[in-house]
């Protein structure tokens, strides 16, 4: 996938089927954390479906009111999300460790795939292979969401990109050996 350049800003993207236990609810305080501290950053959430029974269209609002925010249908096609990967720097994955505790994302495959990196919770299921395939950064608390994000911002465009080369092929190679069976 091309990258789009960096002087066109910073882009947090939160994509997928937005739910409360995948941190939808979160999204407000983190989104005004991080645009305080970097107001330059832009972040794109999916919306959640409105038909969800946790769809709260006041917490929409008020997301939708914050700087820098851009709120997308909840439900796009797949040109769409890969517009979305296109622009995006970042994936933020504020899932629910208890319910996603032993629980996998298709949104951090995704985002392999797409050479982009992810910032997600400590607890998660995933947060080992995040760690094993260096696919990205975890987190506990919004300060550290914030320490991390610091540190990322400084990190120069290519050495992300060469971040995400190696993650793709350690990604690739733990399939490869999960999946390859001797046939003869």
């Amino acid at each position: 996938m091309i990258r789009k350049n960096t002087e066109q800003g910073f882009t947090i993207l939160l994509p997928g089927s937005n739910r409360a236990d995948k941190g939808y609810f979160d999204i407000f305080h983190l989104a005004k954390e991080i645009l305080f501290e970097f107001p330059t950053v832009k972040i794109v959430v999916q919306d959640m479906k409105k038909q969800n029974k946790y769809y709260n269209g006041k917490y929409r609002k008020k997301l939708k009111q914050l700087a820098n925010i851009e709120l997308t249908e909840a439900v796009l096609s797949r040109q769409m999300i890969e517009a979305l990967y296109s622009r995006a720097d970042l994936i933020l994955l504020p899932y629910d460790p208890n319910v996603y505790h032993f629980r996998g994302s298709g949104i951090h495959y995704e985002a392999i795939e797409n050479k982009i990196p992810v910032l997600a919770k400590k607890g998660a299921g995933f947060a080992e292979e995040i760690n094993n395939w260096s696919s990205g950064w975890l987190y506990e608390t919004k300060q550290d969401v914030l320490q991390c994000l610091e540190k990322i911002l400084a990190m120069n465009p290519d050495d992300r990109r060469n971040k995400m080369e190696k993650a793709f092929t350690n990604y690739k190679r733990s399939f490869d050996e999960a999946y390859h069976f001797n046939l003869s």
